[in-house]
């Protein structure tokens, strides 16, 4: 009987986790848009940001698109295992990748983007 209980209660909350994780097409989208309402200097500062971390490797131009949302997506577990889990950034939805997006522009991250100081504290 307990293993029936337990053999539900594990099913139970495998079919809870899709629902809380998001995949890679939709956070790259969130993403994607939370760029594209950056004013031009800001997503500037983001793509450089992104070039100095070696993530993006196109003209730096203020223009989104897939190499930008690619980069960005790739940034935000970059930094995570970068800061070897210290630095977690969230993105359950929108406002999280808007407020990534708006901290990478004013150059939050560099220190977990490209070792300007903090890792290893």
């Amino acid at each position: 009987m307990f293993h029936r209980l337990a053999l539900a209660f594990a099913a139970l909350c495998l079919s809870v986790l899709p629902v809380v994780a998001q995949d890679d097409a939709t956070v790259s989208r969130w993403l994607g848009v939370a760029f594209a309402r950056l004013p031009t200097p800001d997503r500037i500062a983001v793509q450089d940001e992104l070039s100095l971390a070696g993530l993006f490797t196109t003209a730096i131009d203020g223009h989104e698109g897939e190499d930008t949302d690619t980069a960005l997506l790739y940034s935000v577990d970059f930094i995570a295992d970068n800061s070897l889990g210290h630095v977690v950034i969230p993105m359950a939805g929108p406002e999280d990748a808007e407020a990534y997006v708006q901290a990478l522009g004013r150059r939050e991250h560099s220190d977990w983007l490209y070792g300007e100081g903090e890792e290893g504290e």
